[in-house]
């Protein structure tokens, strides 16, 4: 709900009530009316907002009070009704997918998503984009709140090191998604592990790279910290026998896992976007 116009001092404040306290100004917080004896709140300093799937957290992000957070793993609108507070923005790309090489030697994962956090005071009254784009042929799919906030996904597995993708801000944790395993085209046992992917401080971490897939029954390597997926191992029989890949874990933007012979490689994390913000 909006505020009142208050005069301080000869300053018209818009939008926030102050009050005199023994001389000194305050900024109002709340504000209650008795409606028939029953006291109803009809001001609150505090962000409003809809859209998302919307849950209430103690904590969030270390912080004192009461959070709200919208989540979106699907492109949508989020509406401010109401700005006060700041807003906290987290945004993560998918997951590139795995490849899937020859029997022998090594095929690398795919790349996490990148991780994108912005602390801001600007987002307007009113309906923002949120897109939360599918992966296309491996490729992650990009995260975004309108103009505010990117986070682009990881690059499919291939030859060679594949990377994560990138982040527009990064302003408490966050960062680029971890590289995919390196695919060496030689036997190995076990194959290389996926990148690290960045962290967000009392959130997790995100977006690892996927690990190498390896042939000839050798150990697949290990996902990436931050939800990469582990390298299959293809069996000496071949015909999908060995190890799957693993995909990349849900919600982390992780990169899937590469694999070998007739496994089908992972596939990476899925993305997401959330808004937090102080309601108490």
């Amino acid at each position: 709900m909006g505020g009142l116009p208050v005069n301080v001092n000869g300053s018209w404040k818009d939008g926030k009530p102050y009050v005199n306290v023994n001389g000194s100004w305050k900024e109002v917080q709340y504000a209650y009316a008795n409606v028939n004896g029953s006291w109803k709140q009809v001001f609150a300093n505090f962000n409003k907002a809809t859209g998302g799937s919307v849950k209430d957290v103690t904590g969030y992000l270390g912080m004192a009070g009461t959070y709200r957070v919208h989540t979106f793993t699907t492109s949508g609108t989020f509406t401010v009704q109401a700005t006060g507070k700041p807003w906290w923005v987290v945004a993560i790309g998918g997951g590139g997918g795995g490849y899937g090489g020859s029997f022998s030697g090594g095929a690398s994962g795919g790349g996490g998503g990148g991780v994108a956090t912005r602390k801001t005071s600007a987002l307007p009254v009113g309906a923002t984009a949120v897109t939360v784009a599918a992966s296309t042929d491996g490729q992650g799919g990009t995260s975004s709140l309108g103009s505010y906030v990117n986070a682009t996904g990881g690059t499919k597995g291939r030859a060679g090191s594949m990377p994560g993708g990138k982040p527009s801000h990064t302003d408490f944790g966050g960062g680029y998604g971890g590289a995919g395993a390196i695919g060496s085209g030689t036997p190995a046992s076990p194959g290389r592990s996926g990148g690290a992917g960045p962290s967000i401080p009392h959130l997790g971490q995100y977006g690892g790279g996927g690990g190498e897939g390896e042939g000839g029954g050798r150990t697949g390597g290990a996902g990436g910290a931050g939800g990469g997926g582990h390298g299959g191992q293809d069996s000496y029989g071949g015909m999908g026998k060995g190890n799957h890949p693993y995909n990349g874990q849900t919600g982390t933007g992780g990169g899937g896992g590469g694999c070998n012979g007739y496994l089908k490689p992972g596939w990476g994390g899925s993305r997401l976007v959330t808004i937090a913000y102080q309601i108490g």
